[in-house]
């Protein structure tokens, strides 16, 4: 009844329409879970890690200072399957971070979701 999910992403940026961009983001994130189903649902309680970065933003092709960075998370959380329901919570805590130069410092982050599976 255990599992492990292992996922990357990846958003490429284009310039608006005064020439800003900000910067490409990649991300990778690891969770362990288990299954455990009940009656009519089934719940995924879980914690993983997750890592991001992203490069420095650029105004008309120039570096703009104190942007981009990378941040390692752990995260716990629980994914809930009822019927064609499904609803999701997940925490994550911010273990080692290096954004804007330093002068940047994340804080916990929380997440909630539903879904309509059809």
């Amino acid at each position: 009844a255990w599992g492990m999910t292992v996922e990357g992403n990846y958003r490429l940026n284009t310039p608006d329409a005064e020439g800003y961009r900000f910067g490409h983001r990649a991300g990778l994130a690891s969770r362990i879970f288990y299954w455990k189903s009940l009656k009519h649902t089934t719940m995924l309680p879980g914690a993983g890690i997750f890592w991001e970065h992203a490069s420095a933003d650029r105004l008309l092709g120039a570096s703009q200072d104190f942007t981009g960075g990378h941040t390692l998370w752990a995260s716990a959380g629980v994914d809930w399957f009822m019927r064609r329901w499904a609803f999701s919570v997940l925490y994550q805590h911010p273990l080692a971070a290096h954004i804007g130069e330093g002068f940047v410092q994340p804080g916990p982050r929380a997440s909630a979701g539903i879904s309509f599976l059809f």
